[in-house]
């Protein structure tokens, strides 16, 4: 009698674990097929926005963010696809959209990581640009000084990560009119980016036009041009003669050239009218907050936006990048 009852409960046993491995298993079979079904997405939508298909782009990363939010641990997927949905909502300037995507995707990350976390101010950095974008100059200034707080928390003043901030937060406050603050700002994020990636990377570049072009603005033409031509010398040997930041930062130059044969006259041209900068907010506020002549009709260039690999094919916020590498990795 007691062997057959230890036989019984063995035999239990052994139906319990078996019960626990198929479910396991089948729990496993499931994240995988969400995981594969995720990827596929993810892929179909960046071949899409390679080819400004945006329309069929925002279907795809739609139905990827809802799989991610079913996927148990989907998290850092669904910030992903928030972000580059994001993208292309700003892309076709439906910033409303773009503005609800980040925010979805920064509670996804303050929930996971807390509010201090180095990923929440990646999204806080693509939201001040994207309120830049639209002349929410206040909101941008509170989340940049917010994700610059953050990076400096996290890495340091000085460190390369916080580079973005600095300089983005100087974008805000020339709007604003705190020209002093904005030109110390611009001067630390050269500083931080020379000395993280050297005299001349084209990142470097860019800090170096943003002070050069701030001294033209300020109609400090001494200080503008050597700056300006040390940018485009970077940017000639970097991007090419014919790419449009080099052909912008020519301008600046061209028009320095132009004030010094006609000191008595505003120069005759207007600059980045034709080439659009690299600034997501070209052409929205310089006439409103500059009002000078011979003024760019583009903002000064904002540190955010990197191509996220090759794969990609579009330009998406800062950071993304590297997740959907270690994503991929994974």
């Amino acid at each position: 009698m007691n062997e057959r009852c230890g036989e019984r409960r063995g035999l239990a046993r052994w139906v319990s674990r078996f019960v626990l491995l198929m479910a396991a298993a089948t729990a496993w079979d499931s994240v995988n097929a969400q995981e594969r079904s995720w990827r596929r997405l993810q892929q179909d939508a960046e071949k899409a926005i390679a080819e400004r298909r945006f329309d069929e782009a925002e279907k795809l990363l739609k139905a990827a963010v809802s799989v991610a939010e079913t996927r148990v641990g989907g998290e850092d997927r669904m910030v992903l696809s928030l972000a580059v949905l994001a993208e292309v909502y700003r892309q076709q300037q439906k910033y409303p959209d773009a503005e609800a995507a980040l925010g979805q995707a920064l509670a996804v990350q303050e929930k996971k990581f807390g509010p201090d976390h180095p990923v929440v101010a990646e999204t806080l950095t693509s939201l001040g640009v994207l309120y830049y974008a639209q002349g929410k100059y206040a909101e941008s200034e509170r989340a940049a000084k917010r994700a610059l707080a953050i990076g400096e928390k996290a890495f340091g003043p000085d460190a390369l990560q916080v580079g973005t901030s600095v300089n983005n937060l100087a974008e805000v406050y020339y709007l604003r009119g705190r020209y002093a603050d904005s030109e110390q700002l611009f001067k630390r994020a050269l500083a931080i980016l020379e000395k993280h990636l050297g005299p001349d990377d084209s990142q470097v570049a860019v800090a170096v036009n943003n002070l050069g072009e701030f001294y033209y603005l300020r109609e400090r033409y001494s200080d503008a041009e050597p700056l300006l031509r040390r940018a485009l010398a970077i940017r000639e040997q970097a991007l090419g003669p014919e790419h449009q930041d080099t052909v912008r930062t020519r301008e600046y130059v061209a028009a320095l050239e132009e004030r010094k044969q006609r000191p008595s006259k505003q120069p005759s041209r207007e600059i980045g009218r034709t080439t659009g900068g690299t600034s997501p907010a070209a052409g929205k506020h310089d006439n409103r907050a500059r009002g000078k002549a011979g003024a760019p009709g583009a903002a000064q260039d904002v540190i955010v936006w990197v191509v996220a690999g090759a794969a990609i094919g579009a330009v998406v916020w800062f950071g993304v990048g590297a997740l959907w590498r270690a994503l991929r990795r994974s």
